[in-house]
């Protein structure tokens, strides 16, 4: 359907076009992973809403699969990165609500939250957890350290990459291969990106019900 893509072996190589790979998480008969190559605005939107409709016609998606959406952050300052983490945090079970169940707290291997990777899920009250985890994150002095705050690449945000490629993924979504979902999603990341930037400093909120008025903040001017 006029998608430049080829098959390849197992790499972390960003091309310039569409490429089938190997992953070890997944199950199935003959299975692979689809990756994009840099898109970029409206037209990314297209492209990749194109090259969904043509896997679908021969492709099938499982538990095992993920949707995964990386940002480009190579020209944001050290303060936004951790507004953007400080973000996620207070917002991630909003987000976990509009995910498969198998992809919501900590149910999935491979994205599960921050807390429950590094076995802080047993704080009485979530709020206190953030609130914890703000401090952690103002402590950061340098990207790198921020990259690693977590420990694991292996989180629903991965943040290893920003001292590397300059991105941050987000590994929660279930995989997919209905464009509308994509489309949502993408913009959803992208939205979250952006709003790091229009806070000088984002403190924890005392509430749930604030943290989704913040999430909230997001989609309106």
């Amino acid at each position: 359907k006029g998608v430049d893509c080829t098959v390849e072996g197992y790499n972390h190589q960003t091309r310039s076009h569409w490429k089938i790979v190997t992953d070890a998480s997944l199950r199935g008969a003959n299975p692979g992973e689809l990756v994009s190559p840099i898109l970029t605005g409206e037209a990314g939107i297209t492209e990749m809403k194109k090259a969904l409709d043509a896997a679908s016609d021969t492709t099938k998606v499982n538990a095992t699969c993920g949707f995964h959406c990386h940002v480009d952050v190579r020209d944001f300052s050290l303060n936004e990165l951790k507004n953007l983490v400080k973000l996620w945090l207070q917002s991630e079970d909003a987000i976990d609500a509009v995910l498969a169940p198998s992809r919501r707290g900590r149910s999935s291997r491979w994205a599960p939250t921050a807390m429950a990777v590094n076995g802080n899920s047993s704080a009485s009250d979530r709020n206190d957890e953030n609130k914890r985890w703000f401090g952690i994150i103002n402590a950061c002095r340098t990207k790198e350290q921020l990259a690693h705050v977590f420990g694991t690449r292996y989180t629903k945000l991965n943040l290893f990459n920003i001292a590397t490629r300059g991105a941050v993924e987000f590994r929660c979504h279930q995989g997919t291969l209905n464009q509308s979902k994509a489309e949502h999603w993408v913009r959803l990341c992208v939205a979250l990106v952006e709003a790091s930037r229009q806070y000088r400093f984002i403190r924890p909120r005392k509430s749930t019900k604030r943290g989704l008025a913040r999430l909230a903040d997001v989609f309106v001017p």
